[in-house]
């Protein structure tokens, strides 16, 4: 049978072992459970955490600084942030994985200082040198056996400017021969499947020389808006944002650390995802682990675009194909952005229950192509709050493919805070196929570190862009769900 954090798959499940495969119940306390069902509850049912207050800081800063830091600091910084130094964050996930004992070492965890975007290139500078440190830092910590770190989060918007990942997009949309002016890239026949075979799934988008120029292009363009005299050479923000890019990819390679890029918003996505296929041709060869995953955000109907070209540009350079799903984290924003076009599709799906349905979809066919030995050897990392799709992978992956529930190309990941009772399931063995115990999941926890201040803002678009919910089926605990 089988069953995640305390829901089975089956009714005729017995009372015994429901008990043995809940153990997300016996290692968190009482007083963090009433303070879950509290905490969520009141989010789900006011708006006044997710929508007014933010409102309201952003237009009175001092409001922020003397009320709403402190208030969250007192009621949810400890629950959803690993501290703010790195060495508390380390402290925080050494007791976490002593407290929620994970006898297969299937928990790991995803560390990375809050940031948002910079300005400058001496700021980019020092965030260069500052995610270099991380990794030394997790290097130690792992040689010392503490805990384990295989991935470290990345915002572009950390490293080059912003407004270049929109420029750049623009000239991606602007390609005569772009067809679908939603993303830049054409589909293929609307009636080819999903992640189609490998022989109906062969275009790949913009060619590398083509991507190159753009690039290029993008920097001339920088430049002639500033008055400024181009110097020759690649010495453009782009170009220098890639450098510093490369440089962190490496040296993650030589720390064992893999790279999760971040999604961003409409405005700058399609620009990210090409970086992403430049910096694979360097950093995702086929006879290595990779090192860079890209993010698709399933409530954008792109997504399915975006994975099937990546795919097929993979297969094309003999690349590994990472990926991060996640049902993404800018819908509001999406949503008030489509509502201001004309003419075509909105770009996000129009309910929750389209968006769940596509990420499942996707993952379903992605973990195919690991059961298929798919020739872009596909590395996935699920990152999923939501327990009917955590359960429906688990068991297609299983079940459905005969593939180990402790898949090295298979890994989940769930914000702290968020679904714990989830993590710790999956992490210890919450999975049952036929009666016997298998290995725990593969399973990261996301922990955040920094001040309140710099915290805020992420952990308030947790709140706002993740819908909460009380799942019918479980009566002790809301989940979180994204």
């Amino acid at each position: 049978m089988f069953a995640i954090g305390g829901r089975t798959a089956s009714s005729t499940l017995t009372r015994k072992s429901s008990t043995a495969l809940d153990p997300g119940r016996r290692r968190l306390p009482t007083s963090q459970l009433i303070f879950d069902i509290l905490f969520y509850g009141y989010c789900c049912q006011s708006k006044l955490l997710t929508r007014h207050l933010p409102a309201f800081a952003q237009r009175y800063p001092q409001f922020q600084r003397w009320v709403l830091e402190p208030l969250f600091r007192h009621l949810v910084f400890d629950k959803f942030a690993g501290g703010e130094t790195l060495d508390e964050c380390f402290a925080k996930a050494a007791m976490l994985q002593e407290r929620w004992g994970s006898e297969t070492a299937a928990l790991t965890f995803i560390v990375d200082e809050a940031a948002e975007d910079l300005e400058g290139e001496d700021a980019f500078d020092i965030a260069l040198q500052g995610k270099l440190q991380l990794f030394r830092r997790i290097e130690e910590c792992s040689a010392r056996g503490h805990v384990r770190v295989p991935f470290v989060p990345l915002k572009c918007s950390a490293l080059l400017p912003g407004e270049s990942l929109e420029r750049l997009t623009l000239l991606v949309r602007d390609l005569p021969d772009s067809g679908n002016r939603s993303d830049g890239f054409v589909r293929p026949n609307e009636a080819d499947a999903v992640l189609a075979d490998e022989d109906t799934c062969t275009w790949a988008g913009l060619d590398v020389a083509t991507m190159e120029a753009l690039i290029d292009q993008a920097d001339a363009q920088h430049v002639a808006e500033r008055g400024q005299t181009a110097t020759g050479g690649r010495s453009g923000p782009l170009r220098k944002g890639i450098a510093r890019l490369h440089t962190i990819l490496a040296d993650a390679r030589r720390r064992g650390v893999a790279v999760l890029l971040d999604a961003e918003q409409s405005d700058r996505q399609p620009a990210l995802d090409l970086l992403f296929r430049l910096l694979a041709l360097t950093h995702n060869r086929c006879d290595e682990s990779p090192v860079l995953y890209n993010t698709y955000q399933c409530y954008l109907r792109r997504a399915e675009t975006a994975l099937a070209r990546d795919l097929s540009f993979c297969r094309a350079h003999n690349l590994r194909f990472a990926v991060k799903l996640v049902r993404g984290a800018y819908l509001l924003t999406e949503q008030t952005r489509s509502s201001g076009t004309a003419t075509g599709p909105p770009p996000v799906w129009s309910s929750k229950a389209d968006v769940d349905r596509n990420y499942d979809t996707l993952a379903h066919r992605l973990l195919d192509l690991v059961a298929q030995g798919d020739a872009s050897r596909p590395s996935l990392l699920f990152a999923t709050h939501n327990r009917e799709s955590a359960t429906r992978l688990c068991v297609h992956m299983t079940r459905g493919l005969g593939l180990p529930a402790n898949h090295p190309d298979v890994h989940f990941a769930q914000i702290l805070g968020m679904a714990d009772l989830l993590t710790i399931g999956l992490a210890n063995g919450g999975l049952h196929v036929t009666g016997s115990p298998s290995h725990g999941v593969r399973v990261s926890k996301l922990l955040l570190y920094g001040d309140v201040s710099t915290l805020l803002p992420w952990l308030l678009r947790r709140l706002q862009e993740n819908q909460v919910r009380r799942d019918k089926g479980s009566r002790w605990l809301p989940d979180v769900v994204f």
